[in-house]
C-alpha cells in the first residue's frame, strides 16, 4: 500500500510540475506604457493588451562649443514599431480569470524586462515555446494573490 501511495504521489508531483514549467506570466503594472482596450456584454469579455515594445535608441553626444558651453548633441536611431498583442477572451465563462500567490515559483518576466531585451524576434519565440501565455497586473491584487488572465500573442510589426 505505502508502495502505491508513494508512486501515486511521485506522479502526480510531476504532473503538477510539468504544467507549471508549460506556463509563462507577464507581469505589467498600472504604470506600464499598454494600451487596453474592453469590450463585455452578458456572455463574452474581450480584453485587447497592446504591449509597445519600442526602445528608445536616443545616443547623446556631448561637446564644447566656441564660447566654452557645455552642448549636447541627440541622435535617434530609427526603428519599425513592434507591438505585441495579448488578447484575453472570456466566451461563456470558458476562460474566467483566477488566483495564484504571489510567492508562487513561475516563470515570470515583466514589462519592463521585455522592453530592454536585445532581440525581439528570440523575445517572440520563447514566449511562444510556451504552451500557456497568462498576463498579470501586479497592481491588482487580492490579498497576496494575483488575478490571471490567460491570454493569445499576437504581434504586429509598424515601420
Amino acid at each position: 500500500m505505502k508502495i502505491i501511495i508513494t508512486i501515486l504521489t511521485c506522479l502526480f508531483t510531476t504532473i503538477i510540475f510539468s504544467q507549471k514549467n508549460n506556463d509563462i506570466y507577464i507581469l505589467i503594472n498600472n504604470q506600464s506604457k499598454i494600451d487596453t482596450i474592453v469590450a463585455k456584454n452578458d456572455t463574452l469579455k474581450i480584453e485587447i493588451f497592446s504591449l509597445k515594445l519600442n526602445s528608445n535608441y536616443l545616443k547623446y553626444n556631448f561637446y564644447k562649443d566656441s564660447a566654452g558651453n557645455l552642448q549636447k548633441k541627440i541622435t535617434v536611431k530609427s526603428q519599425k514599431s513592434k507591438v505585441v498583442k495579448l488578447e484575453y477572451i472570456n466566451n461563456h465563462k470558458k476562460n474566467l480569470p483566477f488566483l495564484i500567490s504571489e510567492h508562487s515559483k513561475l516563470n515570470m518576466i515583466t514589462f519592463d524586462e521585455m522592453l530592454k531585451n536585445k532581440d525581439f524576434i528570440k523575445l517572440l519565440s520563447l514566449i511562444r515555446s510556451y504552451k500557456n501565455i497568462f498576463i498579470i497586473n501586479k497592481d491588482n491584487k487580492c490579498d497576496d494573490y494575483y488575478i490571471v488572465k490567460k491570454v493569445t500573442l499576437k504581434v504586429q510589426v509598424n515601420l
